[in-house]
């Protein structure tokens, strides 16, 4: 698991790693990894947001690309692109994508107005000022898919200069400013 990316998520790890830590405690020891490893992914969701904040004007549109907790599932119990939706919406147009978890997503995120999911990953670029790569997958990773977009990309799936000219790349992580 060291490797770029967003923060962990999923119906397993984020529990299990609380768990031990009141594990630790009630054996009278203490747990700095997991309280530690918590407390990062918390804030995780910030980093990014603080990279779409600097790329797209006050009310523009964020893309959302990837609502589940890993690739191809539709499970999106404490997923990174659950997280971000919540975060950024109630200051920016937000469209959300994922092929395989749009319906989980909208009951996950039915108190969020304003929200437009869609499993079509065309629409969710379209017209989207900045875009985020929150889950790896084959639509998402393909450079000629981004045209005239900024792009946070917490994965760094792109080397810089694979994309276009038209395209602000942000690998967070890489020696960015938004590190």
């Amino acid at each position: 698991y060291f490797t770029a990316g967003v923060r962990y998520g999923g119906p397993c790890f984020p529990h299990d790693n609380i768990a031990f830590e009141e594990l630790a405690k009630r054996a009278d020891t203490t747990a700095p990894l997991a309280r530690a490893s918590e407390k990062i992914n918390q804030t995780h969701t910030d980093w990014v947001f603080n990279a779409i904040q600097e790329l797209t004007p006050p009310g523009g549109t964020v893309a959302v690309l990837g609502l589940s907790y890993k690739p191809e599932v539709p499970i999106v119990k404490e997923s990174h692109g659950i997280k971000l939706v919540e975060r950024i919406s109630p200051e920016y147009e937000t469209i959300a994508y994922d092929a395989v978890a749009t319906d989980a997503a909208a009951a996950s995120l039915d108190t969020v107005s304003g929200l437009k999911l869609t499993d079509d990953f065309g629409e969710a670029l379209d017209g989207a000022e900045t875009a985020v790569i929150t889950l790896q997958g084959s639509k998402i990773t393909e450079a000629e898919s981004y045209e005239d977009i900024n792009l946070v990309d917490p994965w760094r799936v792109f080397e810089p200069g694979e994309l276009g000219e038209s395209v602000t790349y942000v690998p967070l992580g890489r020696g960015t400013t938004h590190d």
